[in-house]
């Protein structure tokens, strides 16, 4: 199985300080979630937590995506102040500073394969957060897990989306160690360019046509 790979664009660095002030996020802790912003891909888990946190004036939440919940990510960042809704981002640069200024992406994967989101983030340089049960309904009502080996600790966490307290209480710890996630980066970085580069999604379907 050929697995998701990322274009150059997000491997390319960037300075993210300039970019978390250009998005007026220089004091934020950012949290992003990339996809389809259906239940599916377990968006409404994310934002059960921005709910949850929205008197914490630290935490940000911005979601890109179209899908069944538009309507009420947009009644919430009219009514919280710490929720961004940011519609369909075609150009793949413009998404890639968003990825880099978020301190952690909210994303998914199906049982043995991470979604294309979670692979973006990581070159990137952003660790991940991701549900304990594949972002297929019929999946996940079978009770299937995701296999814990996708998230190697050095890269992201996979989480019980059932237990926000346990969810919220992680997110809580990881801004108050801040460091954690910085030097988080270069793993997931290298993580990606190691598994979900071009160079070696070329190799691989060169092998499969031999």
């Amino acid at each position: 199985m050929l697995e998701h790979w990322a274009d150059d664009v997000f491997f390319n660095k960037a300075d993210r300080v300039k970019l978390r002030e250009s998005f007026g996020l220089k004091d934020k802790f950012v949290i992003l979630f990339v996809g389809r912003v259906d239940r599916e891909k377990h968006c409404n888990v994310l934002m059960d937590i921005s709910n949850r946190l929205k008197e914490e004036k630290d935490f940000y939440f911005i979601f890109i995506g179209v899908g069944e919940l538009a309507n009420q990510l947009k009644n919430l960042e009219k009514t919280n102040n710490n929720i961004r809704y940011l519609n369909y981002i075609g150009s793949k640069e413009e998404l890639s500073k968003y990825y880099k200024a978020a301190d952690l992406l909210w994303s998914y994967a199906d049982e043995t394969y991470l979604a294309k989101p979670a692979v973006e983030s990581l070159a990137s340089g952003t660790p991940i957060l991701i549900p304990d049960v594949p972002a297929l309904i019929k999946k996940a009502k079978e009770k299937i897990s995701i296999n814990t080996s996708l998230v190697p600790k050095e890269i992201g966490w996979i989480v019980d989306k059932e237990n926000l307290n346990e969810i919220i209480k992680l997110i809580i710890g990881l801004k108050e160690n801040h460091l954690i996630l910085k030097k988080m980066k270069n793993n997931c970085y290298k993580f990606a360019l190691e598994r979900h580069s071009k160079k070696n999604i070329e190799f691989a379907i060169k092998m499969l046509s031999q």
